[in-house]
């Protein structure tokens, strides 16, 4: 066929078109790829990613496009997002015989594993499937054939270039295993043959990460493009895909500033199974908030109102359910928006509300006088969570008030069958039988078939209407928890048989509490109180008290075998509340008779005697792990709770979990760039420190976030400082004093007999490191697992020991100290005059005493390790009664010299967490139990089926050991993954005995 002119014109037209068009339009590979991507804005439906061919992938996190000359590509932040195309591998159709991945990817940070596709599993002896990826600045494609039925990571020899383009191809072709780069063959293998070989079992099919069954690294950098496909590409192709998209991808990825609000924004839940979010701006604004299931964040709530303090209730949610949330603030004319966070539903605890609607007793005369009895007994005593047991049921009506008007758990007792029945009836009918109230039946209301040291609040139904003194006093003495448990008996004053004083106050006289009697216009009233268990401790800190000694004043009775322990409770929370139990978490709190614990950025409060629940905070940036080589984010007193959150401390009402107060750091000039370290309290004092921003430790996944290192660059073993050491007034919230010299380690902070102790290094490189991470290492480093050397190495070098009065500040003494490099860790202790310092490293532990008068040392001692993981070499010292626990060794505090070398049996082989005592044991993990060490006969016992986490998250307080759960995600056995308390067993004959 002959062209004419006009012909020729419009065809040449159309072969310089195909030639120009952008890849994202039309590509050859197509033609046999299975699955496709382009990573662009016109792909992307709402959360999804829509595949040019093969299925969608969901966005996992943040979606943000960097644009480009000509193509554009999405950000990944090495975080919270990827691109998960399905959570089962089975049903995506992958190649079988023979596969090409190919990916146009920009790395900003480097990895020790990986993943820009694949669908692996790399778990022991389960190896298989594939993955295209890099590790330490060089690209990987792995993959396991029928052959072998093993991974094999053909690497390039080269390293690539962080922040850069590349073009990475991975192919097998049933024999020759090949990795491309940039257009060009960087590694081969011919080792292999036969299909691919997949797990027997789904795995994750993803794009941005290496994520198998129990790891997951993502991504941080972009991707413009990823394919995989069953056919193969020659070098040829290859190189010619390489050549059409340099050049033309995105610069450096500038992601959107996020807005960062005045405070974390924080969820607290409401019994009805509302939540409530609040937050801070530094100045006036309207708010909006969306919320929905994480990716689908469709849900709006407009606060029109310009405020400072924001706070906004979302209501109809689902139970059970993770929520994503995101706040934006109006900002002259702009939205600025904040990071997304999380609430989960399935953590609101609260009692739920008991329905007026259903009342079974209407609103005659008889249910108001119970309405203000009720009301009158909760005002006066201010008890209202817990378990309330009510002596004599009547018709109800008493439990069902303070049901109604409390979030307390009731528990009616009665002699009288008909009774019990008529009143469970009333509450079925009224929806609140089983779950806020429960009544018995008993033979006697003499000797109730309950636990002791259980009940928060006694009262008689009997007593208000007939005056009729019900039970033993000594009974009430038994079931009232310790700390505050309370008889509270009495009669409003229109009642037609009152009771005289006199046999009132008879009557509590016998009950051995601490009571008193008011008769006033609301009638007579007695109120009986029970004290603290004589021997009960507290653990209001890290390790116990401020000195840290991993001792609390516990004395559990005088007992020191397991079997001497009876469950009290068991209970909240379960493994799903926390973080993996290897990421060594601040230690749970216990104080005034109650349990603190934190979870994976939140805080339930727990009655420490029978385990009811009392609040629960979730706090968007709560989270701190790596405590060996940093200082805990919290400690409480006896009615706050103080918690360290970014630059702040947010002081808690322990018993309600609302937030009183916030201290700033004390100097202004470093609040955009440090945050909140080190915190305590003693007395009417607080403490804190600063660190700078990004030091502290808050990765929970993967294998280098075990924390588990010898000291090596990047293993986790890297200390976290703190540039000064502050106190503020408690009552008033000023500053007190502050000081600044060295660069303090937080490990080594003790407050004892009004004084703070601490060792700081001033060696002038360590005080002037460029990074604002005074780990010595940059976020970048972090992730590529470097370490600035020469800055670590001289944190032992120009190290001084330092003594401050805790109440002013000023400087009694400083002496200049050598002890070995702590490069595992580095611990110091104050008790009984004596400051002991602890260095890990190299295979032994030093441990050192000094006089706490002036600094002299007085003894060192050395001791190996029993083996180089699984925290045996990361221990805490314990120091009790003028003697030091250091493994594997006893010391006496006086003297250094040896006591026992047979520390807790020998039983230290895979002790993963430390140790805490009480006054004449040790409890730890043992041999994949907990366990008990007797100080005298140096006897082991155990629970079985009970495991810690791998640092402390079992402690001896109050009377009992508390053993909230913190071992969740352990492969090493069967444990029973709940929370418990323990009470040392008492017969019963001596239980019943006044």
């Amino acid at each position: 066929m002959t062209l004419n002119y006009s012909n020729k014109l419009l065809l040449i037209l159309f072969v310089w078109l195909i030639s120009t068009c952008p890849a994202q339009v039309v590509s050859g590979e197509d033609a046999f790829s299975k699955h496709h991507w382009i990573f662009a804005k016109e792909h992307l439906d709402q959360s999804s990613i829509q595949a040019v061919k093969g299925p969608a992938g969901e966005i996992l996190g943040e979606t943000f496009f960097a644009p480009g000359k000509q193509f554009s590509a999405i950000v990944l932040d090495g975080e919270s997002n990827s691109i998960m195309i399905s959570e089962q591998s089975t049903q995506v159709n992958l190649p079988t015989k023979q596969i090409t991945a190919e990916a146009w990817v920009f790395i900003n940070q480097d990895l020790e594993w990986g993943g820009i596709i694949g669908a692996v599993s790399d778990n022991g002896k389960d190896e298989s499937g594939w993955i295209l990826g890099y590790r330490n600045q060089h690209f990987y494609f792995g993959l396991a054939t029928q052959d072998k039925q093993q991974l094999t990571y053909l690497t390039a020899k080269s390293e690539f270039e962080l922040e850069k383009w590349y073009h990475v191809v991975g192919a097998y072709d049933g024999n020759v295993h090949q990795l491309f780069v940039n257009g060009q063959l960087a590694a081969s293998d011919s080792s292999r043959s036969g299909a691919i070989f997949y797990p027997s079992t789904d795995t994750f099919y993803e794009i941005g990460a290496f994520h198998d069954s129990n790891e997951y690294f993502r991504l941080s950098g972009m991707l413009h493009e990823v394919s995989v496909s069953s056919h193969i590409m020659n070098q040829k192709q290859i190189a010619a895909r390489y050549r059409a998209k340099l050049n033309k991808l995105p610069g450096k990825a500038i992601k959107p500033k996020k807005y960062h609000l005045a405070h974390s924004p924080y969820a607290c839940y409401e019994p009805n199974g509302d939540v409530t979010l609040c937050w801070q701006t530094e100045i006036a604004s309207p708010s909006i908030i969306r919320y929905g299931e994480p990716g689908q964040i469709d849900q709006v709530v407009n606060q029109a109102r310009p405020q400072h303090k924001h706070r906004v209730t979302l209501t109809g949610l689902t139970p059970n359910q993770i929520y994503e949330y995101q706040i934006s603030v109006r900002r002259n004319g702009q939205e600025l928006q904040s990071h997304k966070h999380l609430f989960d539903t399935t953590f609101n605890h609260r009692p739920r509300p008991v329905p007026d609607e259903l009342s079974p007793f209407g609103t005659n005369s008889t249910a108001k006088y119970y309405a203000d009895a009720a009301k009158n007994i909760l005002s006066k005593t201010g008890i209202t969570k817990g378990y309330c047991i009510v002596y004599g049921i009547g018709e109800g009506l008493l439990a069902y008030e303070l049901a109604k008007q409390s979030e307390l758990i009731i528990v009616g007792v009665d002699t009288d069958a008909d009774k019990v029945a008529s009143v469970r009836q009333k509450m079925y009918a009224a929806k609140v039988y089983g779950t806020r109230i429960t009544v018995r039946h008993v033979k006697s209301l003499e000797a109730l078939p309950f636990t002791r040291d259980f009940a928060n609040l006694i009262v008689s139904d009997d007593f208000i209407t007939h005056g009729k003194l019900v039970g033993s006093p000594g009974e009430t003495f038994r079931l009232l928890r310790p700390e505050g448990g309370t008889l509270f008996l009495g009669q409003p004053a229109a009642n037609s048989k009152p009771i005289k004083k006199m046999d009132l106050h008879q009557w509590f006289k016998q009950t051995g509490l601490t009571f008193s009697l008011n008769e006033d216009k609301t009638g007579l009233w007695g109120t009986g109180k029970r004290d603290v268990v004589a021997g009960a401790g507290e653990w209001s800190h890290q390790y116990g008290d401020p000195g840290n000694a991993s001792f609390g004043g516990e004395t559990l009775g005088g007992i020191s075998r397991a079997s001497d322990l009876e469950v009290q409770w068991i209970g909240l929370p379960g493994a799903d509340f926390g973080i993996d139990r290897q990421v060594r978490l601040s230690a749970p709190l216990a104080v005034n008779g109650r349990l603190f614990h934190q979870g994976m950025n939140r805080i339930i409060a727990l009655d420490s005697y029978n385990g009811a629940f009392l609040w629960l905070l979730e706090i968007a940036d709560l989270r701190r792990t790596n405590i060996p080589r940093d200082a805990a984010n919290w400690c409480a007193d006896q009615q706050n709770l103080f918690v360290a959150v970014n630059g702040e401390c947010w002081v808690l009402n322990a018993y309600t979990g609302e937030r009183m107060r916030v201290l700033q750091l004390p100097d202004h000039s470093r609040h955009q760039s440090h945050d909140w370290g080190y915190i305590a309290n003693a007395g009417d004092m607080i403490f804190g420190s600063s660190v700078k921003r990004g030091s502290i430790y808050t990765d929970y996944w993967g294998r280098e976030r075990w924390f588990d290192g010898t000291g090596s660059p990047g293993d986790g073993t890297d200390k976290v400082c703190s540039d000064d050491l502050f106190a503020y007034d408690k009552q008033t919230g000023q500053k007190a004093w502050n000081y600044q010299n060295g660069v303090i380690l937080n490990t080594s902070i003790a407050v004892g007999d009004g004084r703070v102790y601490f060792v700081e290094s001033r060696h002038p490189k360590v005080k002037t490191l460029v990074h604002g991470d005074a780990r010595f290492l940059s976020a970048k480093d972090r992730r590529r697992g470097k370490t600035k050397g020469v800055a670590k190495e001289k944190l032992w070098l120009d190290q001084y020991m330092v003594a401050l009065d805790a109440r002013t500040g000023k400087k009694l003494w400083e002496r200049p100290i050598d002890t070995t490099d702590g490069l595992v860790t580095f611990y110091l202790v104050y008790s009984d005059h004596k400051i002991v310092i602890s260095a890990s490293g190299g295979g032994e532990y030093h441990v050192y005493a000094f006089d706490a008068k002036n600094g002299e040392q007085q003894w060192h001692s050395i001791a190996p390790w029993s083996r180089n993981n699984h925290g045996a070499h990361a221990q805490h010292p314990a120091v009790v009664a003028g003697k030091v626990y250091q493994v594997p060794h006893v010391y006496d505090l006086e003297s250094g010299s040896m006591v026992s070398n047979n520390m807790m049996g020998g039983n230290i082989s895979r002790r993963c967490g430390s140790y805490v005592a009480t006054e004449k044991s040790l409890i730890y993990r043992g041999n994949n139990l907990l366990s008990m060490w007797d100080m005298k006969n140096e006897q082991v016992s155990d629970w079985y089926r009970l495991r810690s986490s791998c640092w402390l998250s079992t402690i001896p307080a109050a009377g009992m050991l508390l053993s909230p759960e913190g071992g969740g995600g352990c492969s090493c056995g069967a444990w029973m993954e709940t929370s418990l308390g323990f009470a040392p067993r008492v017969p019963i004959a001596k239980q019943n005995k006044n």
